[in-house]
C-alpha cells in the first residue's frame, strides 16, 4: 500500500466553502508523460502531440509551387524564401488503460509558415536543396479546440491566451491571477534551477462546453497551479508535476489534484483527464 503525506498550499480562485478531497497522482518517469491516479483503483493516464500541420487540404497546384522553387534553387543557384499566413492544426491525445475511453484533442488556430532554400554542395559534388522551415502559431487570434471520445465530440473551446483581461473569465480571473507566485526551493543547489522554472509554465484560459455543461479553465503559471469551473461551479485545483530534463531528481515536483467532494465518483475521471488535458495545453500553447 502506497502512502502519501500532502501538504496542500494555500488555495483561492474562489474556493471559499468548498470542501476539496485530494487525490493521489505518481508521475513515475520524467522522460513518459504517464500518471498513474489511485481513486478507487489505479487508472494511467497519459498525454502525447503531434507536430502542427496545415488545417486545410494542400491543393496540387500549391504542391508543384513549392517543388517549381526547388528546382529553380538547383539550377541557378539563388537562395528562395517564401512565407503565406495559413491555418493549423496540432492534435494530440489522452490515453488511459482499459478502465477509461480514449480523447482525441484537437487545436485550431491561425498562424504563419517561413520556408528558407538554399544550394548545398552534397559529398559526391552533386547539388541539392535544404529547406528550413519555420511556423509560428497565433494562438491569441480566436484559437479553438475540441475534445472527441469514440468519435463524439464531448468538448468545444475557445483558447484564451490572457485570462486575465478577458470578459469571458472575469468572474474567476481576478482572484486567480493575485494567486502567490510558486515558491522555489532546491536541495540540489542547481543554480539553474530558479531561471528554468522561471518560463517552465504560461498562463492560459478556456471557455467553452463539455458534457454539455459549461466549463472553464484558468491555468496561472507564475503559481504553477490550474482551475477547473464546470456550470460557474469550481470543479477541481490540479498542481503540474516539475521534472523536466534540467530538473534534477532531489528537486522533482510530483503531481496532485484536489477534487470537490460533491462531484460523484462516476464523473471525477473525467476531471482527472482535463487535468492531463492541461498539461497538454501548457505545452502545446508555448509553440
Amino acid at each position: 500500500m502506497i502512502a502519501l503525506i500532502l501538504i496542500v498550499p494555500c488555495i483561492s480562485g474562489q474556493a471559499s466553502g468548498v470542501k476539496f478531497d485530494s487525490v493521489f497522482i505518481l508521475k513515475q518517469k520524467r522522460n513518459q508523460n504517464l500518471y498513474l491516479f489511485n481513486d478507487s483503483g489505479a487508472m494511467e493516464i497519459q498525454y502525447s502531440s503531434n507536430q502542427p500541420r496545415e488545417a486545410k487540404f494542400i491543393s496540387a497546384g500549391h504542391m508543384l509551387g513549392d517543388v517549381g522553387d526547388g528546382l529553380l534553387t538547383v539550377v541557378t543557384s539563388i537562395n528562395f524564401a517564401s512565407s503565406r499566413d495559413l491555418n493549423w492544426k496540432v492534435s494530440g491525445a489522452i490515453k488511459c488503460n482499459d478502465a477509461l475511453p480514449n480523447w482525441d484533442i484537437s487545436l485550431f488556430c491561425e498562424g504563419h509558415l517561413e520556408k528558407n532554400r538554399e544550394r548545398v554542395k552534397n559529398d559526391d559534388g552533386s547539388w541539392s536543396v535544404e529547406t528550413e522551415s519555420t511556423i509560428d502559431l497565433y494562438w491569441e487570434k480566436n484559437a479553438t479546440g475540441v475534445i472527441i471520445e469514440n468519435n463524439d465530440t464531448i468538448g468545444i473551446f475557445l483558447i484564451i491566451m490572457n485570462p486575465w483581461t478577458s470578459p469571458l473569465l472575469k468572474q474567476w480571473s481576478t482572484s486567480i491571477s493575485s494567486e502567490p507566485e510558486a515558491q522555489v526551493k532546491t536541495s540540489s543547489n542547481n543554480k539553474y534551477y530558479k531561471e528554468f522554472i522561471s518560463y517552465a509554465d504560461i498562463s492560459y484560459g478556456i471557455k467553452g462546453v463539455f458534457r454539455k455543461n459549461e466549463f472553464a479553465v484558468i491555468s496561472n503559471g507564475s503559481a504553477r497551479k490550474t482551475w477547473f469551473y464546470t456550470d460557474n461551479n469550481l470543479s477541481c485545483i490540479f498542481r503540474p508535476d516539475m521534472d523536466d530534463t534540467m530538473i534534477s531528481n532531489k528537486d522533482r515536483i510530483q503531481p496532485y489534484l484536489l477534487i470537490n467532494e460533491k462531484i460523484p465518483h462516476s464523473e471525477r475521471s473525467n476531471y482527472f483527464r482535463l487535468a492531463i488535458m492541461s498539461r497538454f495545453l501548457s505545452r502545446t500553447l508555448k509553440l
